[in-house]
C-alpha cells in the first residue's frame, strides 16, 4: 500500500514539472515578441540632435542628412557662373526631395516647439560648409597697416560759414496790382521785413531791386529794363537802415528779373564756398 503511494505522488511531482515546463515555453516567445517590437519603434523614431546655437557650434557643423546624402560638396561651393550648376541642382533635385521629406516629418509631428522645428531643419538640410569659410577669414591677409596718429589732446577747429542773403524785390508796375484791400507791393515788403527778423544778426544782407524805373509804357520799357539796383548792397545787416531803403521805392515799370538774378550772381562770385548764399525773390 505504501508503495502504492509512493509511486502516486512521484507521478503527480512529474506531471507538475511537465505542466511548468509547457507553461514556461508558452510565456516565453511572448516576452521576446514584445522586447523586439520595442527595439524596432525606437530605430524608427530618429534622434534629432540639438542644433549649432553658438558661432563656435556653428563652425563646426556636420552636414544635414539630406545634404550629406545628396550634395556633392564641390557643387555647394561653386562661385561665379559656376554656381549656376548649384542653382540647377538645388531647383531640380534637392528641394523636391526636402519637400517631401519635410511634409512627411511635420505631418507625423505636429506639435513642435520653434526650437524641436529649428533642430531638424539644421539636421536635415545644414550646411557643413561653414568651417571652411570661417577659416579662409580668419586668414585672409588684408595688407592694411595702421598708420601711425600723434599723440597729445586733437584740435578741432571749426569755421562758421558766413551767411550771405540777398533778396531780390519786383517793382514792375504788375506789383500795384491789389489782393484783399492790399497791394502786392504792400504785401511783398511786409513778407521781407517778417523775413528779415529771423536772419542772424550778424549775417550780410542785399536788396536788390528791378523794374522800379520808369513806367509800363512801351515807350519806357528799354529805361525799365536797365534799371537793376542794389537798393541796400550787401553788407551787415543794419535793421533800420534796411528799412528805409526797402520803403524807399514804389512799383512802375516793367520786369527785368533774369538782369537781376545776373547782377545777384555777379556779388556772390566774389564770396567763398565757406560762405552761405541764399537768395529770396518777390
Amino acid at each position: 500500500m505504501k508503495a502504492l503511494q509512493r509511486g502516486a505522488i512521484l507521478v503527480c511531482i512529474l506531471s507538475l514539472v511537465i505542466i511548468s515546463a509547457c507553461a514556461k515555453d508558452q510565456v516565453q516567445p511572448e516576452k521576446l515578441k514584445t522586447t523586439k517590437t520595442t527595439t524596432t519603434e525606437e530605430a524608427v523614431e530618429e534622434k534629432i540632435p540639438p542644433a549649432a546655437k553658438t558661432v563656435e557650434e556653428m563652425v563646426d557643423q556636420q552636414a544635414g542628412v539630406l545634404v550629406e546624402t545628396h550634395m556633392d560638396q564641390q557643387l555647394e561651393t561653386l562661385e561665379g557662373w559656376d554656381s549656376q550648376q548649384y542653382r540647377d541642382f538645388l531647383e531640380d533635385t534637392l528641394n523636391p526631395i526636402a519637400e517631401k521629406e519635410l511634409e512627411n516629418y511635420f505631418m507625423k509631428h505636429k506639435n513642435l516647439s520653434s526650437e524641436q522645428v529649428y533642430d531638424y531643419l539644421v539636421y536635415t538640410l545644414g550646411s557643413g560648409n561653414y568651417k571652411n569659410y570661417y577659416e579662409q577669414l580668419v586668414t585672409y591677409e588684408h595688407g592694411f597697416v595702421m598708420p601711425e596718429l600723434p599723440s597729445g589732446e586733437d584740435e578741432v577747429t571749426t569755421q562758421q560759414k558766413k551767411m550771405n542773403v540777398l533778396v531780390l524785390m519786383d517793382a514792375s508796375g504788375s506789383m500795384n496790382g491789389e489782393i484783399e484791400g492790399k497791394t502786392k507791393m504792400e504785401l511783398a515788403k511786409a513778407a521781407i521785413a517778417k523775413f528779415m527778423e529771423q536772419i542772424p544778426s550778424d549775417a550780410n544782407v542785399a536788396l536788390i531791386s528791378y523794374g522800379h524805373v520808369g513806367s509800363s509804357a512801351d515807350s519806357d520799357k528799354k529805361k525799365s529794363c536797365s534799371a537793376v539796383e542794389s537798393i541796400y548792397p550787401l553788407s551787415a545787416y543794419q535793421p533800420k537802415n534796411f528799412t528805409n531803403s526797402l520803403n524807399s521805392f514804389q512799383a512802375s515799370g516793367w520786369t527785368p528779373l533774369a538782369g537781376a538774378i545776373n547782377d545777384a550772381q555777379r556779388i556772390l562770385a566774389s564770396y567763398s564756398a565757406m560762405s552761405t548764399k541764399i537768395w529770396f525773390i518777390w
